[in-house]
């Protein structure tokens, strides 16, 4: 008699429909494969968002730093020229002096 349980349980169970029977460790790999393909593509497209936003980022830095570039190359440039101006102010000065000092020399000997 406990035989013949056993086979009633056994034939019930198998004659469930193969959609109940399904758990979820015994699914199909395709789908497992489409769960995985999903996520690694949701992954790979947040890196790549990541990635565009760090390169957004860089080019930000860049102009930022070709601006303070440029600023530092004009500055350079009207210091240059402020030199060369001192440097000539700097000859005109020791042209009077020499023209003075021969003055002095051309008086001190009348």
């Amino acid at each position: 008699m406990r035989d013949e349980l056993e086979k009633s349980r056994h034939n019930q169970i198998t004659s469930i429909p193969s959609t109940f029977s399904i758990i979820p460790e015994q699914q199909p790999p395709s789908i497992d494969i489409n769960f995985i393909s999903q996520k690694q593509y949701q992954d790979i497209k947040d890196k790549l968002e990541q990635r565009i936003n760090d390169l957004h980022l860089k080019e930000n830095e860049c102009v930022t730093l070709k601006a303070k570039v440029d600023t530092y190359e004009s500055k350079e440039k009207d210091l240059q020229h402020y030199i060369s101006i001192l440097k000539e102010s700097i000859l005109i000065k020791d042209q009077q002096v020499n023209m003075i000092q021969s003055e002095v020399e051309f008086l001190y000997f009348i």
